[in-house]
């Protein structure tokens, strides 16, 4: 497929110091394809602290989206003494995104669309993500959202909780009977067509990986990580699942991921364990 001939902007932020003066510098990459960018907590909390009073120009605006896995976990810290910088930092977004156009899908959904080529229908689920977000942005004082982030804070902890123990059980069926890497594969494919609402039977396994690359080799990463490790904490690392979770969006090669977080340095740097998709991720280091 030939280049598109349209001027691509990919709007990377490199941070001087992601410290409460939030300072950054941005800079503007491409000619290339038409690139979007997404963030993890981090990232988005530093960019909401440099832009709560200046406005990006509307095509830069455009090409910055919000992953809702970033937005839950924002919306949960509420909870915590800083819940008035952390609201200022949620209500910058209209400053440097489109809020109402730019949310990303859950990743559910977004497996369903790669599975099925099309949108799912909408649900409650979807329409109680748009409604929490436009309530962060119109919102005056942390107390108004107070009371729903804890709600929510403790539903994020069930789930890490949830994911981490299922990971466990995972990992000890396979230190009772060993998978080959074709079994892993399989494992984790029926995963992904269940949550796809997809017949495994009408795609290939190898081809469902490939699209998602990034996602398949740090969730195999993981699990490789958990066997070689009998001392292996599975709650203090239940965060990974949320992690792993914002590779999904990858497989649409338009989007770029922008984290602090330098786990993902393996998928980026390691020979043997590069994705495909490493020219989608962004480490930038909290400290650079």
């Amino acid at each position: 497929m030939g280049r598109p001939q349209s001027i691509a902007i990919t709007a990377v932020f490199a941070l001087d110091k992601l410290s409460n003066s939030g300072c950054y510098h941005t800079f503007v990459e491409g000619r290339e394809m038409d690139k979007k960018v997404y963030f993890d907590t981090v990232s988005f909390r530093a960019i909401g602290s440099a832009l709560q009073t200046r406005d990006l120009p509307e095509d830069i605006k455009q090409r910055m989206l919000i992953s809702p896995l970033t937005i839950f976990e924002i919306w949960s810290q509420l909870t915590i003494t800083t819940a008035d910088t952390i609201l200022r930092q949620l209500k910058a977004a209209s400053n440097w995104t489109m809020p109402r156009t730019g949310l990303l899908p859950w990743p559910d959904d977004s497996l369903f669309m790669l599975w099925h080529n099309t949108a799912p229908a909408p649900d409650d689920f979807t329409k109680k993500m748009e409604r929490g977000f436009s309530l962060c942005l119109n919102s005056i004082s942390p107390d108004d959202l107070r009371d729903a982030a804890g709600g929510l804070k403790d539903a994020m902890d069930s789930a890490k909780s949830q994911i981490a123990t299922s990971f466990e059980n995972l990992v000890k069926a396979c230190r009772t009977k060993p998978m080959s890497d074709d079994e892993v594969l399989d494992a984790w494919f029926r995963g992904v067509a269940k949550r796809a609402k997809g017949d495994p039977s009408t795609k290939s396994a190898v081809a469902i990986a490939s699209a998602l690359d990034a996602y398949f080799k740090f969730e195999k990463r993981k699990l490789r990580v958990a066997l070689s490790n009998a001392d292996y904490n599975y709650q203090k690392h239940r965060n990974d699942a949320f992690d792993a979770e914002q590779l999904i969006y990858l497989f649409d090669p338009s989007l770029v991921f922008l984290t602090c977080d330098t786990g993902f340095n393996k998928l980026l740097n390691n020979s043997k364990e590069k994705s495909t998709q490493s020219g989608q991720i962004r480490v930038i280091a909290q400290e650079d």
